[in-house]
């Protein structure tokens, strides 16, 4: 019986975990486009290229249940980031939470922003 009761603690402890949404945009502070390769934990990839001195949205929708955006910024979750510009590549780690900008817009509502910038180039 007291099996049942922690299990059934735990379903309803976690249906009530509404997780969150989140946007991961890249900013690209360059004068000239950048491309951007992100390898996830499961070997998917998004590639895709940033206009100079603009953004782009990767990543739209619901994050996760009981973690936080910042918990999404790990070495776990996005194995690798690769931003090339020209023929150089940053030697930035760009997965340390760190070069992240975190913004909670509500309760459960979530802006992340990377920042790349033409010194992450020399």
């Amino acid at each position: 019986m007291k099996k049942y009761m922690i299990l059934l603690s735990a379903v309803l402890f976690i249906s009530c975990d509404k997780g969150f949404y989140e946007e991961r945009y890249i900013i690209n502070n360059c004068n000239e486009k950048i491309k951007v390769t992100i390898t996830m934990w499961n070997n998917s990839e998004h590639n895709f290229s940033v206009d100079e001195n603009s953004e782009f949205m990767w990543f739209q929708g619901k994050a996760g249940y009981g973690v936080s955006p910042h918990s999404k910024i790990t070495k776990e979750y996005m194995t690798n980031i690769i931003i090339t510009k020209g023929n150089k590549i940053s030697k930035i780690d760009y997965i340390d939470v760190n070069k992240w900008t975190i913004i909670k817009i509500s309760d459960g509502v979530y802006k992340s922003y990377l920042f790349v910038n033409p010194e992450d180039f020399e």
